[in-house]
């Protein structure tokens, strides 16, 4: 499911974060795993093909992921709603990647995930060092994507 902002998310207490994973809980005695509720994903770009690749990727784990070709929009969804990962692309016009991380890490602790073409990959260093948490070049495969943000998500579910 995907939704382009602005939206009215569902309030903060009634979900958890990192919500791919499962969580043991007690059902009448009885140990079970159930799935926590759905995972929000904040893409930050202007390509639809990198929305369309994490729809794919995130396709039956219960993903939500939200839409915002605008970096003060996205800081302004961070501050307010509860989001698991955020995906920057580096096709945002005008917008500084390595300040873009800076900001988000003043207002939000979750997890970022940098996406750039092969012939930026320089430009991921100052992204990694204002608050970036991984990165990945383009062309990628899918199943790229989603690994790692599971591992982002194991890293932070041991913190």
């Amino acid at each position: 499911m995907t939704t382009d902002l602005p939206l009215k998310a569902e309030p903060l207490a009634q979900r958890s974060v990192n919500t791919i994973s499962r969580a043991p809980i007690e059902v009448q005695g009885r140990a079970a795993t159930v799935a926590r509720p759905r995972a929000v994903l904040l893409l930050a770009s202007v390509a639809s093909l990198t929305l369309e690749l994490a729809q794919q990727v995130f396709q039956g784990e219960d993903a939500h992921i939200l839409r915002t070709s605008d970096a003060e929009e996205a800081l302004r969804y961070l501050a307010t709603e509860n989001c698991d990962l955020l995906l920057i692309e580096f096709n945002l016009p005008g917008v500084n990647v390595a300040q873009l991380c800076e900001r988000a890490r003043r207002i939000w602790d979750g997890q970022i995930m940098l996406i750039a073409p092969q012939e930026r990959r320089a430009e991921f260093l100052p992204g990694l060092t204002h608050g970036g948490d991984a990165c990945l070049t383009t062309p990628y495969h899918p199943k790229e994507l989603f690994a790692r943000a599971q591992a982002l998500w194991r890293r932070w579910d041991n913190v």
